[in-house]
């Protein structure tokens, strides 16, 4: 994996196109950092840097990610909430309402990707990144949809923050590899070429690097 030196690849998409419920204080005390990993690192660099007044938006499929995310955060000062499945609706409504805020709310919103899919309008960020890779592209696509949408009024930045010579980089391979063989299946490739084509994917998973 990257080393905190030298951060995750990011492969930047301009646009023009959370078992806690307590939400963030608006202006945390400073703590001890807990233990990170280059992703939380490379996650707090990035939210250190958001201009005056912006927020950003964090998807991760793992709740420990985004704890890890949370605490690394408050220890820079950096207010951050945690948007995550055994939430009430109550708690959601109150979070999405303090984050929706011009002013005060915390900046960083971490949400478990499942659980920030449908149904969100999260415009009031501006800056996306994603923690961790998901086998089906689509449902990246539906939570970076959350922030793109009607009532954006800046341009919107996703980051995918990618560790370097592991699985993720054949995640992306096949991410993409799958949508052409989608289009393939639309065109001229047989059934017996495109269950093949899969079956090289998957195989290549488990390449040596």
């Amino acid at each position: 994996a990257a080393a905190a030196a030298a951060p995750p690849k990011g492969e930047e998409t301009p646009a023009s196109a959370p078992d806690s419920s307590v939400e963030a204080p608006a202006s945390p005390p400073k703590t001890e950092p807990a233990e990170e990993g280059p992703k939380v690192a490379a996650l707090v660099a990035e939210a250190e840097s958001l201009p005056p007044g912006e927020k950003a938006v964090a998807f991760s499929q793992f709740v420990g990610v985004l704890r890890a995310a949370q605490e690394a955060l408050a220890s820079k000062g950096i207010a951050a909430a945690l948007f995550i499945g055994s939430m009430s609706q109550a708690s959601r409504r109150e979070t999405l309402t303090s984050f929706a805020q011009d002013t005060g709310g915390p900046t960083v919103l971490l949400i478990s990707l499942r659980a920030g899919g449908t149904g969100l309008n999260l415009t009031r960020a501006n800056h996306v990144f994603l923690l961790d890779m998901w086998w089906n592209r689509s449902v990246e696509d539906q939570a970076l949809d959350r922030i793109h949408r009607i009532g954006q009024k800046r341009p919107v930045r996703a980051v995918r923050l990618v560790a370097s010579q592991t699985v993720e980089e054949r995640i992306i391979d096949m991410q993409q590899a799958k949508a052409l063989l989608a289009a393939g299946a639309l065109s001229k490739l047989s059934a017996e070429e495109i269950r093949a084509a899969r079956l090289a994917q998957l195989r290549r998973l488990f390449d040596p690097f």
